[in-house]
């Protein structure tokens, strides 16, 4: 299996985990909000926040399996959502305010940079070893900026758990591509012919 089917793979499997968990609550969620005369301004705001992650997750399911040219807008509205909520944790603290934001921009500087240079420019042509490396290092990048989110917030150990090992497993996925991965059907070199040809 090559890193590119590895990784889909992984993709798969995290949005099924995603959307099952939304089935499995779907009872308590009828029982608790779906009540005659239970909408109000609480129920209003979980409406919101359960269904906008929900839909927000369609394109990423969309962006992970078609190919789209550009996927710094999600990563732009990601970090400054994230940043937002750690400046409000931290009763707007300055400090915590500029390291997120000098996170944030070197992250998406990279996470640019890979999109623009590397990933565009192999569109059609298999990837290289040396670009499996440069998408490995977007991916270091986000989990830079998540283990920060995570360390000043210290809640959803779980969550985080679940996201520094699958950006984890993207890490290494990316990082192991070697130049041939997406040859699956390339001949083989001579030299593994003339070695299956004095086995036979």
């Amino acid at each position: 299996m090559s890193s590119i089917a590895a990784n889909d793979s992984l993709n798969i499997v995290a949005f099924i985990v995603l959307y099952y968990d939304y089935v499995l609550t779907l009872p308590m969620e009828f029982e608790c909000y779906w009540q005659p005369g239970s909408l109000n301004l609480a129920s209003g705001i979980f409406f919101v926040n359960r269904y906008v992650a929900l839909a927000g997750h369609i394109p990423i399911v969309y962006q992970c399996f078609v190919p789209m040219p550009d996927d710094s807008h999600r990563n732009i509205l990601t970090a400054l959502l994230l940043t937002m909520r750690m400046y409000a944790l931290y009763n707007r603290n300055k400090c915590v305010l500029g390291v997120m934001t000098i996170l944030a921009v070197v992250a998406l500087a990279v996470i640019g940079w890979i999109i623009s240079v590397e990933v565009m420019g192999s569109q059609e042509a298999p990837l290289t070893e040396v670009q499996g490396q440069h998408i490995a290092a977007a991916w270091a990048a986000l989990l830079a900026f998540d283990t920060v989110v995570f360390g000043l917030t210290i809640d959803g150990i779980i969550y985080y758990i679940v996201i520094f090992s699958v950006n984890l497993i993207n890490i290494l996925l990316w990082a192991s591509v070697r130049d041939n991965d997406l040859a699956d059907d390339a001949e083989p070199a001579p030299s593994e012919i003339d070695a299956l040809g004095r086995n036979t």
